[in-house]
């Protein structure tokens, strides 16, 4: 069985922030899948003008999304052992955060019906038919703090990760930073991430995932990335298998945490086929980096300031003439 041919994306609230459009416009244009769905959880997104004009213009699907009926009923319920559904819908009624929520869903997705899954501030590159020849993937992105390491009372592990942490942070305010990256990014452990992930349906990963995450204790499922790249960590070890592959960071991660900042910086941005490679599918921005730096979130008027001035607005140029009619009511 191989990959069906859909982008899922997964919004949860009453209004779509202008990345998530993007990421929505480009999985559409430049993914060449066959379908784009956007499922969302709050019934006022339909009344959200620019989602109207991504259904119109791009042929989005949008699609309500039951959470509950999701994890504990129906086809990801059956293909769970007993009792793992209802004890994720009542770790998904626990949870605040709309990301680690979002954690939940997009694995109940992709085991109900496969495809691929991507974070909304995902940029695809190019078209993904390529990652659908296999039976599951997800991407290794470079971190200085894996599970290993926060696992770990080594005192050795924690102070070798606090030196990549100061390395990290001082490449990725410098302007050359990124250029200096390739260099020492090798010094930097490997760990799979979520916000890209390809599955067909009824993944034995995906349930390995799910099943895994019910069994965390509350506290610990509450914790930050537990039911996102840590739970991926824990189930694939961090290494591909014949079943599911974990591509290079080049694939989805071409700059990890931290060193995304350099696609948010001000200076004139070099072609798309000079910043990535051939070997670059989607491109994760990190927009909380920008947020916490800033105090700024990847809206309409950030864009329109900053557009041909940065790397993330080269990448959403085709779209931007499109979303800022859509924000205007055009």
């Amino acid at each position: 069985m191989a990959i069906p041919s859909v982008a899922h994306l997964v919004w949860i609230g009453p209004t779509l922030w202008p990345i998530a459009w993007l990421s929505a416009a480009a999985v559409r244009d430049r993914g060449a899948l066959d379908r784009v769905v956007l499922h969302f959880t709050d019934d006022a997104l339909r009344d959200d003008p620019s989602v109207r004009a991504l259904v119109r213009d791009f042929d989005v699907e949008l699609r309500p999304l039951d959470p509950h009926a999701l994890l504990a009923s129906g086809p990801v319920a059956d293909a769970l052992p007993s009792g793992v559904g209802a004890r994720l819908s009542a770790l998904y009624a626990s949870l605040t955060p709309p990301a680690s929520r979002s954690n939940l869903l997009r694995l109940g997705i992709l085991l109900r019906e496969g495809g691929v899954y991507l974070d909304t501030d995902a940029i695809a590159l190019r078209p993904l038919a390529p990652l659908l020849g296999q039976r599951g993937f997800a991407g290794l992105e470079r971190i200085c703090l894996p599970a290993a390491v926060r696992d770990s009372r080594s005192p050795l592990k924690w102070g070798r990760a606090g030196v990549l942490l100061a390395v990290r942070d001082v490449l990725s305010r410098g302007a050359l930073g990124a250029r200096a990256w390739p260099h020492v990014s090798r010094a930097f452990d490997l760990a799979v991430n979520n916000a890209v992930l390809g599955a067909e349906p009824r993944h034995p990963v995906v349930i390995d995932a799910l099943t895994t995450a019910a069994h965390l204790p509350d506290q610990r499922a509450r914790q930050m990335y537990q039911l996102g790249p840590k739970l991926l960590e824990r189930v694939t070890h961090n290494r591909s298998t014949g079943a599911f592959k974990l591509y290079p960071p080049a694939a989805f991660y071409p700059l990890p945490p931290e060193m995304s900042w350099h696609l948010f910086r001000s200076a004139p941005p070099p072609p798309l086929d000079v910043a990535f490679g051939s070997d670059t599918w989607v491109v994760h921005l990190y927009d909380s980096v920008l947020r916490r730096r800033t105090g700024r979130s990847l809206d309409v008027s950030w864009l329109r300031e900053h557009r041909g001035r940065t790397l993330v607005t080269a990448l959403v140029e085709p779209w931007l003439d499109a979303l800022f009619a859509a924000h205007a009511g055009g």
